[in-house]
């Protein structure tokens, strides 16, 4: 389960992200010296998964929004590999890595540019699964990290694991018919044959159907776009409904 957007019905959604993001970036940093003493277990699943964030704030001290939620997945599930992937390493990156060499890793990529959330769809579609050797990932961010301990309900289950988008009931029958519900990758579970196999279709074919068609985000091609243009992909990979994504992540659990 995970924390990853908080929403009241009363003001807009610009006003709401902007609040959600102000408000998650205190509690960070309020909560994040606790966290720092904290002697943590190894994971039973640390050859199973793979942590991945991408971190690349115009500030550098920024970096604890990075680092919250790194420390707090390990605090609900063990010590796992990360992956912390940048558009250049800082010394918050270099002094967490300093203080757990053998559990955090940084990987420089040059499709990644400062302030620019596009750029990160773009690096998730042409090299997620180099970041990883593990069978699964766990993708991570200042506002999607698990709350519960519970990832044995769901790893080996699914190839890909999301938030739904879509929350009433009607319409998510719909989006779930046509895969264009559970996608949410912010915080998403993902395996590694997978995601190797959507990022060989985005090779061959994907980029000049971007061109046509107009996707931005990685998750709709991730989780939709290829498997309804490939359909063996459907039948050879395991993708969820609302149903059952639900109880993995919500995106408006307060």
């Amino acid at each position: 389960m995970c924390c990853d957007y908080i929403y009241d019905s009363a003001s807009s959604a610009k006003i709401k992200t902007a609040y959600c993001r102000k408000w998650l970036y205190e509690f960070e940093k309020l909560n994040l010296s606790g966290l720092r003493g904290i002697d943590f277990n190894v994971s039973k699943w640390k050859d199973e998964v793979t942590l991945l964030i991408h971190s690349f704030q115009p500030d550098e001290e920024m970096f604890y929004v990075s680092e919250f939620p790194i420390l707090h997945t390990w605090k609900m599930l063990g010590r796992l590999p990360v992956v912390i992937i940048t558009d250049k390493e800082t010394q918050p990156m270099i002094s967490l890595r300093d203080r757990f060499p053998d559990d955090v890793s940084i990987r420089i990529s040059p499709d990644l540019k400062r302030g620019d959330v596009l750029s990160l769809s773009r690096d998730c579609l042409n090299n997620l699964y180099r970041y990883f050797n593990t069978p699964h990932c766990l993708i991570i961010q200042y506002d999607g990290f698990p709350i519960r301990s519970n990832l044995d309900d769901f790893i080996g289950k699914w190839d890909y694991l999301g938030a739904p988008f879509v929350r009433d009931m009607p319409r998510q029958y719909l989006a779930d018919i046509l895969l264009k519900n559970c996608l949410n990758g912010g915080f998403s579970l993902r395996s590694r044959k997978y995601c190797k196999a959507v990022c060989d279709e985005w090779s061959k074919w994907g980029r000049k159907a971007q061109k046509k068609y107009g996707w931005k985000e990685e998750e709709d091609w991730f989780y939709s776009v290829h498997s309804r243009k490939k359909l063996s992909h459907r039948f050879k990979f395991k993708l969820p409904w609302s149903a059952q994504a639900r109880k993995f992540a919500a995106m408006d659990i307060l």
